[in-house]
């Protein structure tokens, strides 16, 4: 019986596949670049005093507080006051899979999540998730870091 047989050599997409492989392996340069997205996108935060994630402002400064800033010639923004809080915020902890990010400022948690106690009401200036136009952003990010891997697998 008459037969035809195809074969198909494979050797260079398995070279491909071995070398993408490996040039995706270590994602440290993404998760910095991931990182980077979320501290600009917790400084707008910030600049919004709490507009952006939430759709709503911070609660506004007690008028004893903006008394006691406009004695030292200072201004009234929120959680702004000396820039230490606002100026902390970076990449905590970062590997080959996750970034953290956020601040080493002891106070943050007590704006973030308020205290009762002393009649100190929270404003988030972390997210609870990631808001569309971040991820977004971070999926650009993705796309064109894999891309780059993939160009790279091709040429190596």
């Amino acid at each position: 019986m008459p037969v035809i047989r195809i074969e198909i050599d494979d050797e260079g997409t398995q070279a491909f596949f071995q070398s993408l492989r490996q040039n995706t392996r270590d994602t440290t340069e993404l998760m910095t670049a991931v990182g980077g997205v979320m501290v600009k996108s917790i400084s707008d935060q910030f600049l919004s005093e709490g507009r952006r994630y939430q759709g709503q402002p911070w609660a506004p400064l007690k008028e004893s507080t903006l008394n006691r800033r406009r004695m030292k010639g200072r201004d009234a923004y929120i959680l702004r006051d000396t820039g230490n809080l606002f100026g902390s915020i970076d990449i905590q902890e970062q590997t080959h899979t996750y970034v953290d990010v956020g601040t080493d400022v002891v106070y943050g948690a007590t704006h973030q999540f308020g205290d009762a106690l002393r009649n100190i009401p929270a404003r988030p200036f972390l997210p609870e998730t990631l808001i569309p136009e971040d991820d977004e952003s971070i999926t650009r990010l993705t796309d064109m870091w894999l891309q780059q891997k993939i160009d790279e697998s091709e040429m190596g």
